[in-house]
Order: C-alpha cells, then structure tokens, then sequence
C-alpha cells in the first residue's frame, strides 16, 4: 500500500531528485511535474493530498498550478 501521493512540481532534478527519495522513505508517494502543463494534468488525474510548487518553471509561474 502507498502513501499519501505527494504532486512536487519542480523543474531541476537535483532538486527533485533527492527530495523525491525523502519523501519517500517517509512513506509518501511522490509524482514530479517539471512543467505547468504537466502539473495541472497529473493533478486532475491523480488527486494529491498536497502539492509542493516552484514558483520559476518553463512554462508559466507555479501559482498558475494553485489558480488552476
């Protein structure tokens, strides 16, 4: 059985990376976005528990994932 699905959107992997592995070793279940786009649809799918935001990405501010 997971965790609760933690939705972290971030763009840089060694940022992602080792944070992604904390989370889950405390038994979340981390799901990486590195884009707005990507952010918003993985969230429709997957209905996270809590959403960790960079506010810099690619595509847009990571508050466009908030408003959305």
């Amino acid at each position: 059985m997971t965790g609760p699905r933690i939705l972290f959107v971030e763009d840089e992997p060694s940022i992602f990376e080792p944070f992604s592995k904390a989370l889950a070793r405390e038994g979340f279940e981390p799901v990486v976005a590195t884009t707005v786009a990507k952010a918003i649809e993985i969230a429709e799918r997957i209905d996270p528990a809590l959403v960790l935001l960079d506010l810099n990405l690619p595509d847009g501010d990571g508050r466009d994932v908030a408003r959305a």
